[in-house]
């Protein structure tokens, strides 16, 4: 058969079709894309040859070239779009699937790209290992959503594998915006522990203290704050913490607790203050 004569390829892909011979039907309908001029027809030719190859020859790499095919003319083809993003994930083409999610942003509503951007994330980080390309798209969702929790999560995550601390306090900082007082309070655990961590003492103890600005009864952030004073010798301090504690048992009817934390104040005036070694 003469390889530009169309009447003939229609004549022995009406054949083939009737037939069900379907690998011989998908080389006639290639062969008739080649050589057709309409690019509409041209699509839907490779757009059959597709899924033949996909659902009656189970050739997955078949299928690839011909939605390539299709992108090659029409690179916003949803479909083509659509199919290879399926099949290169089917067949673990993480950088092909990567960059065909990229030519989906581009025709996809800001909703639509935040979702395709976690996906592409999500490859990134548990199929390539490459944390530092999903910064970059994680950055891009808050970009769109400055307030998205999953992008948040996401990159506290990666920084925290990376050890990169400052990162990790710009992330909980940033969580801080637009949280009720209560809500807040979590985020300043993390951020007093993230400072002790790093040595910071004078931030991990203000941290604790807007605990107890948001919550005064705190017993978690007083506990703590004893602690780090002790430990960093502010000896005036930790007996206005004590007699803190002793006010907040006093004020739950916890007569005992509160006798200890006075007495743990007064020891540490005579001790540390009034008899300093």
């Amino acid at each position: 058969v003469d390889p530009e004569c169309g009447s003939a390829l229609k004549e022995l892909e009406n054949i083939y079709r009737a037939g069900a011979d379907f690998a011989e039907l998908s080389d006639i309908l290639s062969r008739r894309a080649e050589i057709e001029h309409s690019m509409d027809v041209k699509r839907d030719l490779l757009g059959e040859v597709a899924h033949i190859s996909l659902d009656n020859l189970e050739d997955s790499r078949a299928a690839i070239e011909a939605w390539k095919a299709i992108l090659e003319f029409a690179g916003d083809d949803q479909e083509a779009l659509e199919m290879l993003s399926g099949l290169y994930e089917m067949e673990e083409e993480w950088e092909e699937y990567i960059n065909i999610q990229e030519q989906l942003v581009t025709v996809a509503s800001p909703e639509d790209q935040i979702e395709i951007k976690h996906r592409i994330g999500d490859i990134l980080v548990n199929k390539l290992e490459e944390g530092g390309r999903a910064i970059d798209v994680y950055q891009d969702v808050l970009d769109l959503d400055p307030a998205n929790e999953e992008a948040l999560d996401n990159l506290e995550q990666i920084y925290t594998d990376r050890e990169e601390w400052a990162s990790v306090q710009e992330i909980l900082l940033r969580r801080l915006e637009g949280k009720d007082p209560l809500e807040r309070i979590p985020i300043f655990f993390q951020l007093a522990e993230l400072a002790a961590n790093q040595e910071n003492t004078e931030e991990s103890l203000n941290y604790y203290h807007q605990v107890l600005d948001l919550e005064p009864t705190n017993l978690d952030a007083v506990g703590r704050l004893e602690w780090l004073l002790r430990e960093s010798g502010k000896w005036y301090e930790l007996v206005e913490v004590h007699r803190k504690h002793a006010e907040i048992k006093a004020a739950d009817g916890d007569t005992t607790a509160e006798v200890e934390q006075l007495v743990a104040a007064s020891a540490v005036w005579n001790d540390k203050l009034e008899n300093p070694e």
